[in-house]
């Protein structure tokens, strides 16, 4: 018997689309360490009694830009990732229309909006040190850098 994966929302499995809208915002990636992770995640992956084999969108700092790809998700304390994007049912249809456009302004509108929800998986001071501040502000999320 083969084993079965939740698969990604197609928004999030779309991995063509994803490269082609992080490219567009490459300076905003520019500070970013190299292998600095972000990961992108259904809301249902990490609500409890959610899905025990989800998939992960994951953006990944590499020499030449920003590389995508999806791995499991496996579970919340799991995922190998400095920043996890929990993304609900509203904010993957948005998503799909935006990423075309610009995706970092739809990601921030969604963020206030209450549709996607952010979790730093390292310290403050190990997201600025990995060059996180500008991206993050941009995207949304408060970032206090000045208070290390």
């Amino acid at each position: 018997m083969t084993a079965h994966m939740t698969a990604l929302p197609a928004v999030l499995a779309d991995t063509v689309r994803w490269r082609a809208a992080l490219a567009r915002e490459a300076g905003l990636f520019a500070p970013l360490a190299s292998g600095a992770r972000i990961g992108l995640v259904a809301e249902d992956a990490v609500l409890p009694g959610g899905p025990t084999d989800a998939r992960m969108l994951v953006w990944e700092k590499a020499r030449d830009g920003m590389a995508v790809s999806e791995c499991e998700f496996g579970s919340f304390e799991a995922a190998d990732v400095d920043v996890l994007i929990a993304i609900d049912a509203q904010a993957q249809a948005e998503l799909d229309r935006e990423l075309s456009g610009d995706v970092i302004a739809a990601m921030r509108r969604l963020l206030r909006a209450g549709h996607l929800l952010f979790f730093a998986r390292r310290t403050l001071a190990a997201l600025e040190d990995a060059g996180y501040e500008g991206l993050l502000e941009q995207m949304g999320f408060a970032f206090l850098g000045a208070c290390r």
